[in-house]
């Protein structure tokens, strides 16, 4: 980046930006108004943004259902929130209501624990009839997840039950000649298990199928394959399969270190998902155990 004003030793690409003085002091060619980058300058400076410290405040109206984030839209990303309560049963789509074409639905939390079943971001309740389930009650492990507290947290301590920290996969092909394109992915907190196998494409009638790689599969004229891998609880495994030209000959066994079966699968279907919650709780029948 070249110096804006060699006439001013205080403006160069290095320096720092002071936002509404007038001058692009770090020579970016950004608005002097815009400090939220944002596209749109400060209402205080003639411009329109209501808040030049918030880039997700602005009039864009990004969903295109005539309300910006500036008039209070509470996600302009998704048109089905909005502020225009199309039941008039006084109760918005960005309040919560789950249905705003029907009058007899509102933001009800059903459960009484403080969280709703729907609307905008990610703190939903996923069983409103269930008060122990809602984000964060197993706290200590899990405190962006919504579990039914029943299922991970059988001794209410507030940790989540200990399943393993390491586990074994075995995949098979029933026909002998490999998984034909099919894979499936691994992920630890959202971040992909490497499974140290190579990218590879399979070839046929219907075109090419690329498995990517450290995704898990049986090689092409094998007919089983076995790794072990291990994760830091707590921690959120996740599996999704993948189809290939073939999945009726594909299945395979997740189990722990001790051999306890997590899922044992045949015949998968593309984007099949498995999920579970590893804790730290070694005995979840105890609460003074965690």
């Amino acid at each position: 980046m070249a110096d804006c004003d060699d006439n001013d030793a205080t403006v160069n690409p290095s320096a720092t930006e002071t936002w509404y003085d007038g001058v692009d002091s770090d020579c970016d060619g950004w608005s002097d108004y815009d400090a939220d980058g944002d596209g749109e300058d400060a209402t205080a400076n003639m411009g329109t943004d209501c808040d030049d410290t918030d880039a997700e405040l602005n009039t864009a109206d990004n969903d295109a259902d005539g309300t910006t984030s500036c008039d209070g839209d509470c996600d302009d990303w998704d048109a089905a929130f909005n502020l225009v309560d199309a039941d008039t049963d006084g109760v918005t789509t960005c309040d919560g209501d789950c249905d705003d074409n029907d009058t007899s639905v509102l933001a009800t939390d059903a459960d009484g624990d403080g969280y709703l079943a729907c609307g905008p971001g990610d703190d939903l309740d996923c069983d409103d009839s269930d008060a122990t389930a809602f984000p964060g009650n197993v706290a200590a492990d899990f405190p962006d997840e919504c579990l039914v507290a029943a299922n991970y947290d059988a001794d209410g301590d507030g940790y989540a039950a200990q399943i393993d920290d390491c586990f074994e996969l075995t995949l098979t092909d029933s026909w002998g000649d490999g998984w034909n394109g099919g894979f499936l992915l691994i992920f630890e907190n959202g971040t992909l298990v490497p499974s140290g196998q190579s990218e590879y494409t399979y070839s046929y009638y219907m075109g090419d199928i690329i498995a990517p790689a450290d995704s898990f599969y049986v090689e092409s004229g094998s007919s089983s394959a076995s790794h072990t891998f291990c994760i830091s609880t707590p921690a959120v495994l996740e599996l999704v399969y993948s189809s290939g030209a073939y999945d009726s000959e594909v299945s395979f066994v997740l189990a722990t270190s001790t051999g306890a079966e997590l899922i044992n699968t045949s015949s998968p279907s593309g984007f099949d998902y498995w999920a579970f919650y590893a804790g730290t709780d070694s005995d979840d029948t105890d609460a003074t155990v965690q």
